[in-house]
C-alpha cells in the first residue's frame, strides 16, 4: 500500500501547464459570415513522456453589438419588445485529416428588452423615426474546462483550429417579422453591427512520466523514511 502511494506522489511532482494564446478580431461589416480561424499547437506528448490531464479554454475580449428594428407598416407601431444576445462560441477542428472536435460556449453580450413607438415607415432604410437601433457592449473574461472525453482530440501534436464566431439571436414580442419577398409583416429586425476583439487561449495541464532512475530514487527515499518512522513508532 505504501509503495502505491509513493508512486502517485512521485508523478504528481511533475505536473505542469502550457498555455498558447492568439489575438483575434471579428467585425460583421468587415468579415461577414467568415469567422476567425485560430491556429493553436496541439498537445505534444513527446513520445509518451507526457500525459495530458486537462484542457482549459479561455477568451478575454471586448464584445459589442447593435440590434436594430424598423417599422415597415404605414401606421405607428407600439406595444412590442425586442431583446438579443451576441455570444462567443468556438468550435474546434483539425485540418489534415479533417476531424471535428468539441465546442465551447464562452459567454457574451445580452441586450435587455427594449421598446418604443415607431412612426410609420418613411421608405428610407435604417433612418428616421420609424427606425431604432440599440448598441451595447461588454468585456468578457471566461474560462471553461473542456470535457475530459476530448483529451484525445487535443493530443498527438500538430495543430488544432478554433473557429471563433458570433452566435447571435433576437427575440421579438408583440410584432411580426417582415418578409421582403412576400411584403408581409410589421418590422425588419437585424444586427446592424457585431464585433469581437481579444485573446483566445488554450491551456494544457499534463504530467511528466519520471525517468526510471528518478522514480526508483524517490521510491527508495520514501521507503527509507517509512522504515525510519516504523522504528520510532513500533506497532
Amino acid at each position: 500500500m505504501v509503495l502505491v502511494v509513493v508512486l502517485v506522489t512521485a508523478q504528481s511532482v511533475f505536473a505542469d501547464t502550457q498555455t498558447h494564446a492568439v489575438h483575434y478580431t471579428y467585425s460583421l461589416a468587415v468579415n461577414g459570415d467568415v469567422y476567425p480561424r485560430l491556429h493553436l499547437p496541439a498537445f505534444d506528448d513527446m513520445n509518451g513522456a507526457r500525459a495530458l490531464t486537462r484542457v482549459d479554454v479561455r477568451v478575454q475580449a471586448d464584445v459589442s453589438a447593435t440590434l436594430a428594428i424598423e417599422n415597415m407598416t404605414s401606421a405607428p407601431l407600439s406595444d412590442w419588445s425586442l431583446e438579443g444576445q451576441h455570444l462567443v462560441f468556438a468550435g474546434f477542428e483539425r485540418e489534415d485529416p479533417q476531424v471535428f472536435g468539441p465546442f465551447a460556449f464562452l459567454g457574451g453580450l445580452f441586450i435587455e428588452p427594449f421598446t418604443a413607438t415607431l412612426q410609420p415607415s418613411d421608405g428610407t432604410p435604417r433612418s428616421g423615426p420609424d427606425y431604432l437601433a440599440t448598441p451595447a457592449s461588454a468585456q468578457v473574461d471566461s474560462t471553461i474546462e473542456m470535457d475530459p472525453k476530448s483529451l484525445e482530440f487535443f493530443s498527438g501534436g500538430g495543430e488544432v483550429i478554433a473557429v471563433v464566431g458570433p452566435f447571435t439571436e433576437f427575440l421579438l414580442d408583440g410584432a411580426t417579422i417582415y418578409d421582403p419577398e412576400l411584403h408581409t409583416g410589421d418590422v425588419a429586425v437585424d444586427f446592424a453591427a457585431l464585433a469581437q476583439a481579444g485573446t483566445f487561449s488554450v491551456t494544457y495541464e499534463f504530467t511528466t512520466v519520471p525517468e526510471p532512475a528518478a522514480g526508483l530514487a524517490l521510491a527508495g527515499a520514501a521507503t527509507l523514511f517509512v522504515r525510519f518512522r516504523s522504528r520510532r513508532h513500533p506497532h
